[in-house]
């Protein structure tokens, strides 16, 4: 009798409290990954103009403003098995440069009436800080062989800010309009302040397939029609702030592949797309008072690539 005591007081200790020493523990991986995310975020404005005035409607766009995304970033994330089909993953990504390339700014129809006539053209220097975070909880509800299907629900937060400066703009049309070219101007120093943040809840589901014993490989398909997005556009030259609040959808691609190459320690080779696409609209102050709110469109196309290396506990 003492030594089946014994023995179960051994399983219970070894198991965990109240757990059976069989059950499968919880798996916890850390990761800190290096990649390039590359693309922009840009807005188009035009459609239905109300002013303090009354309501006018004039052709779309009118103006599009292109933000570029191409900077290296910094991850770092986690995740966690438990109860043997549940999988809770978290993941931060900074940018580790600020130099992101080119902002353009480009109008039409300016001139005279003609939307497919470009106007006004600039390009500017855009520093931007980057910050995105994602949390999804997936449950593995089919597992055969090396093959297993998942389903999950995450949330996804972007945040760009943007400092843009040494405008160079000039004016592609009026040699057309009326036979000569006023050339280039020039303003150093910065010229505008541009915030967007991306708020995006979704749905995926997955395939994971191993092969042998140290490789595997993950694939997703994600999809959320609950995309809000909010920003603010500060012009600086001009004393106007633009705050936009579209809604849409975004579609999301996700492909990883993992190598363990010792007992705790793995590699992750990451590869994402993502598409958004957003409507709302946009309110324009000048000098602090309202003077027009307009139709927005709100878009971004992102690839995201990385290489990590994880230890698994």
């Amino acid at each position: 009798m003492k030594k089946l005591v014994y023995a179960l007081l051994c399983a219970f200790v070894i198991g965990g409290v109240g757990v059976p020493a069989y059950a499968e523990r919880p798996k916890l991986d850390l990761t800190l990954g290096h990649g390039m995310l590359s693309g922009d975020t840009t807005y188009q404005i035009g459609g239905t103009v109300d002013t303090p005035s009354g309501s006018s409607e004039i052709h779309f766009p009118l103006s599009e403003l292109e933000f570029p995304l191409d900077v290296y970033m910094l991850s770092v994330g986690g995740s966690l098995e438990f109860a043997e089909k549940w999988k809770l993953s978290a993941n931060v990504k900074k940018n580790i440069n600020s130099d992101a390339g080119k902002m353009k700014d480009s109008d039409w129809g300016i001139f005279f009436d003609d939307p497919d006539s470009l106007d006004i053209y600039s390009e500017s220097d855009a520093d931007l800080e980057a910050l995105i975070t994602d949390i999804n909880l997936r449950y593995r509800f089919y597992k055969k062989s090396n093959w297993s299907f998942i389903a999950g629900l995450g949330y996804l937060r972007q945040n760009f800010d943007y400092e843009i400066s040494n405008l160079d703009q000039w004016y592609p049309s009026l040699n057309d309009y009326y036979g000569y070219d006023i050339g280039h101007d020039y303003v150093s120093g910065k010229v505008l302040e541009y915030e967007v943040t991306y708020n995006i809840p979704y749905m995926e589901i997955g395939t994971q397939f191993k092969i042998k014993d140290k490789f595997s490989v993950e694939a997703s398909l994600g999809y959320s029609p609950l995309v809000n997005v909010t920003d603010e556009d500060n012009h600086i030259l001009r004393s106007k702030i633009s705050e936009g609040d579209c809604d849409g959808d975004a579609i999301l691609l996700s492909l990883e592949g993992r190598y363990d190459f010792l007992t705790h320690w793995f590699l992750t080779l990451q590869l994402d797309y993502m598409m958004i696409e957003t409507d709302g609209k946009q309110k324009q102050y000048t000098y602090g008072e309202w003077t027009a709110t307009i139709d927005q469109e709100i878009e971004s196309e992102q690839i995201f690539a990385a290489l990590a290396v994880g230890y698994a506990f």
